[in-house]
């Protein structure tokens, strides 16, 4: 574990200037079967200046040399999900199993450490908002740590139109449209026009303004088509990875939640511990990817009194919910109550971009290539536009214009198997510091990138970055970092 993971909600500005104090500490934590060479932290922040709200926090410190290293920040999406679902069900130090039972496999002293924020779906949308106020807090000397290196968004909710516009494409290109009725698209729909670029959200409405569904018209139920599952959810694939199936029906349950993002599990008596289940019976994925009740195993877990008393949940909290100290990954009354304000994201980029002064910031924007909640396609598009916008005309004439360089692959290990694509966006703003996008899709993965390909999750090469990377990259592995090489 090469940086310190603080898992939390995204107010995280408040959490490097205060002093959690040794109170916080983790320890005897339920169903651990291994000494951790690292410590782990739990409890509330300050979210407000009187103290009244709190936020919830989980630190993990590096393995390598925590008084030095990086502190990386992780948000989960939503909105209305829980960090906590991403600490236990991708990115922590040890998985929950399928019975809860978990067999797993802030301080001053952080204060002025580099950090870089990252997080997952939803939180393409807050993480450039949190990024151009931290900018605008470092320059106007505001906030105390100056440090803030970059940030990391995986399958981001970050171009609300685009990722629907891009989602019609991809599903076309995958099987899920007959010829006739995509040639009538193009013709009718489209009206002639280059299909690539068309704007298919105008035969769709939104409540929200983040799911939208066909208008009823003969176009826009085509375009429903593409861009959910039939109105019964019998289609036989799972949003969230399009190619990932779930086997063995006794075992599990349809999910039927809004949120709900997998199938759950429901019962154990036929997982009983043995070789045979080594065969990975609950999944088609040879990559041992996402397990069906991850979602379940990891609830189970979280609402066990003595974790919560491990992990220092406080009795107001367990008061207030009145239900068994119940945690759930995603809040759905939430998501069911919330409207959307920002459809896009360039603002946010475009600020960050132009205004940072911190040498050598960057973004890394990387997408599974088979989700199609938020698709690759989408935010590829999204991100060659934050490039345009970049390309400011007093920074091209002195040769400061956002370059993109060519699409290669990169490589999860010596043995050069094929992790996914990549391409990089250089430029220098009018400070002139040096500014890197890198635009990463990732094989076979899913909305969960970390869960679905732990091996091949990019993190850690870029927060420590190898300048001697040239036409192939072998990135640093994300998940033997942080929870296979214990």
């Amino acid at each position: 574990m090469k940086y310190s993971i603080l898992s939390l909600l995204p107010f995280f500005v408040i959490a490097l200037a205060q002093d959690p104090g040794e109170k916080d500490l983790v320890q005897n934590l339920p169903g651990l079967t291994f000494q951790p060479n690292f410590k782990t932290y739990a409890g509330y922040l300050n979210a407000s200046t009187d103290g009244k709200w709190k936020m919830f926090y989980v630190l993990h410190e590096s393995k390598n040399n925590p008084s030095t290293d990086p502190v990386l920040v992780w948000m989960n999406g939503g909105p209305g999900c829980s960090s906590l679902a991403g600490l236990l069900e991708e990115l922590g130090p040890w998985y929950v199993d399928y019975d809860g039972k978990q067999r797993m496999r802030v301080h001053p002293r952080f204060a002025n450490h580099s950090f870089f924020l990252s997080g997952e779906s939803y939180a393409g949308i807050y993480i450039p908002m949190l990024s151009k106020r931290l900018v605008e807090q470092i320059n106007n000397n505001s906030f105390p740590n100056k440090n803030f290196q970059g940030a990391a968004i995986g399958n981001g909710f970050m171009n609300v139109r685009g990722l629907l516009n891009a989602l019609a494409l991809w599903s076309a290109y995958h099987g899920r449209i007959s010829m006739a009725a995509w040639d009538y698209v193009k013709k009718t729909c489209a009206n002639g026009n280059d299909v690539d670029s068309f704007d298919f959200s105008q035969y769709t409405y939104s409540s929200n303004k983040i799911d939208y569904v066909g208008d009823n018209s003969i176009c826009g139920n085509i375009v429903q088509s593409l861009i959910t599952q039939n109105a019964n959810g019998t289609e036989g694939f799972d949003q969230y990875n399009f190619y990932y199936d779930c086997y063995d029906a006794s075992l599990f349950q349809s999910p039927t939640p809004k949120l709900r993002r997998r199938p759950y599990f429901n019962g154990t008596k036929n997982l009983n511990p043995n070789t045979a289940n080594l065969v990975n019976r609950v999944s088609n994925d040879n990559q041992w990817g996402y397990f069906c009740w991850g979602d379940n195993a990891a609830a189970l877990w979280a609402n066990r009194r003595d974790v919560q008393d491990a992990l220092h949940i406080t009795q107001d909290w367990r008061k207030q919910n009145n239900s068994n100290y119940h945690w759930e990954d995603c809040n759905t009354n939430l998501y069911n109550n919330y409207t959307l304000t920002y459809n896009t994201t360039n603002q946010f980029f475009n600020y960050v971009l132009q205004n940072v002064a911190t040498k050598n910031f960057r973004f890394l924007i990387y997408n599974g290539d088979v989700d199609t909640v938020c698709n690759y396609l989408g935010d590829a598009k999204h991100i060659n536009q934050v490039a345009k916008d970049n390309n400011l005309k007093a920074q091209c004439r002195q040769g400061n214009c956002f370059t993109d360089g060519d699409r290669i692959p990169w490589y999860f290990s010596d043995n050069q198997q094929l992790a996914g694509f990549y391409e990089t966006f250089k430029g220098q703003n009018l400070k002139g510091v040096s500014t890197t996008i890198d635009l990463l899709t990732v094989k076979g993965a899913g909305h969960m990138v970390p869960f679905d390909r732990p091996a091949f999750t990019a993190a850690s090469t870029f927060i420590n970055p190898n300048p001697n990377h040239t036409n192939k990259i072998i990135w640093s592995n994300f998940s033997s970092v942080i929870h296979r090489d214990l």
